[in-house]
């Protein structure tokens, strides 16, 4: 029951540190990892679970220390690992703050450009290519320009990223709330979104 126990918390520190690297930034194979590890972390619930009631008569109330630590590790796990993954997420954010500014100046400069006239997608130069996995530019009919820096990409089609909007309100474009329903302002003109 001892060693049960250490892998009880065994899997509480692993699904700890694995909820924390895929909050800080969701990508397919974070996900994978994240997906896994839970599933795990709940297999090995079932399993504490059952001992506990297979022993319970023998050893009363200790047989259910593993499935308590498993419940315990859990709740914590997705609340203060999800937590501390988006302090990470917004900490990296402000940081790179100026270079996400350097783009949009490069953009309202005229050096960044469309990568053709039919499409959204910009390439970003290879000094900010870690800003972003993907880039959109879009400019309104009211001459509002619209920069989508697609940092996270889930399974299925589970998008977000950072918006920036040169008018800085996002609900005067009906395109853009469809297609990014969630939303919030973290700071002045940019907006952290998701789908």
């Amino acid at each position: 029951m001892k060693k049960f126990k250490i892998l009880c918390l065994l899997a509480i520190a692993l699904d700890f540190v694995v909820t924390i690297y895929y909050c800080e930034q969701r990508t397919p194979d974070k996900q994978l990892l994240y997906m896994a590890t839970t599933g795990f972390f709940f297999i090995l619930l079932l399993v504490a679970l059952v001992i506990g009631f297979c022993f319970c008569f023998r050893d009363k109330f200790r047989a259910f220390v593993p499935a308590l630590i498993c419940i315990i590790g859990l709740l914590t796990n997705f609340y203060i690992g999800v937590h501390v993954g988006g302090a990470i997420k917004s900490w990296r954010f402000h940081k790179n703050l100026p270079r996400y500014t350097e783009v949009i100046d490069l953009i309202e400069k005229g050096e960044i450009k469309n990568s053709s006239t039919n499409s959204y997608t910009i390439e970003l130069p290879p000094q900010f290519s870690d800003l972003a996995q993907r880039t959109w530019l879009r400019t309104n009919s009211e001459g509002v320009i619209f920069v989508e820096f697609l940092t996270e990409l889930g399974f299925p089609v589970k998008h977000s990223g950072y918006l920036y909007i040169s008018a800085g309100k996002i609900e005067s474009d009906p395109d853009t709330l469809q297609r990014w329903p969630y939303y919030s302002e973290i700071n002045s003109n940019w907006f952290c979104i998701s789908d």
